[in-house]
């Protein structure tokens, strides 16, 4: 493969990775949906590039354009990291609201039955 065709790789799966960044700020603003779709997106891209680097692959023989791409790579998956932090607490947060509703829910459905039972 040339070097030419590498670097539209590596420069290709960075644009990806950079759609499904902005996906991610934008569902923790609450302004779009971060699903199981654009987790799974992200784990074929991160796949894809560890099948083409593989273990064997030299950077000493890259031209600097592609090192670059190689860094905003590994920049943006450091970003990632910290949104998906985000995005998991967010989760976490709403799985406790949505159970502390069940309860409440629960209790208000146990009270009306008594009160029906009561009449």
């Amino acid at each position: 493969m040339s070097s030419s065709d590498k670097l539209a790789v590596v420069a290709e799966v960075n644009s990806r990775i950079a759609m499904h960044l902005d996906t991610a700020r934008r569902a923790l603003a609450g302004a779009a949906v971060f699903d199981v779709g654009e987790v799974s997106a992200l784990l074929d891209l991160t796949a894809q590039m560890e099948a083409y680097l593989g273990k064997e692959h030299r950077f000493d023989k890259d031209t600097a354009e592609f090192r670059q791409q190689m860094r905003l790579y590994k920049e943006r998956l450091q970003e990632l990291k910290k949104l998906l932090e985000q995005i998991r607490m967010m989760l976490l947060a709403k799985r406790s609201q949505l159970e502390s509703s069940q309860r409440h829910m629960s209790a208000v459905s146990q009270w009306t039955d008594a009160y029906q039972h009561t009449r």
